[in-house]
């Protein structure tokens, strides 16, 4: 049985919620200085964390690539997340990444 693959709408809303994990993931690291402008992920880490398969999460990080987000790093799976321009990432309100920083969206 084939599996069907996310539509481009569902890969929109998913990468935005990769990329929140990515923020998160540079978020929760202590830094001695400015943080990196990016975080190492792994495809096969990421379709465990999120129950999708690896190759929604990898059509998922084709997008972000395609937005400039995203860099292949190796065949093993590790990708580089852009996360330049979006530092603001966290509202001291709610704890919560937000996609926005200093007015611009991920897209």
């Amino acid at each position: 049985m084939q599996e069907r693959r996310m539509s481009i709408d569902q890969l929109l809303q998913f990468a935005e919620a990769l990329f929140d994990y990515a923020l998160t993931i540079q978020g929760r690291e202590d830094w001695s200085g400015s943080p990196p402008q990016y975080v190492i992920v792994e495809v096969a880490e990421l379709a465990a964390r999120f129950g999708k398969t690896q190759l929604d999460i990898s059509d998922t990080l084709l997008l972000l690539r395609a937005m400039r987000r995203a860099e292949l790093l190796d065949t093993r799976g590790h990708w580089k997340v852009n996360l330049e321009g979006f530092q603001d990432r966290v509202s001291l309100d709610s704890g919560e990444p937000s996609f926005e920083s200093r007015g611009r969206k991920l897209a």
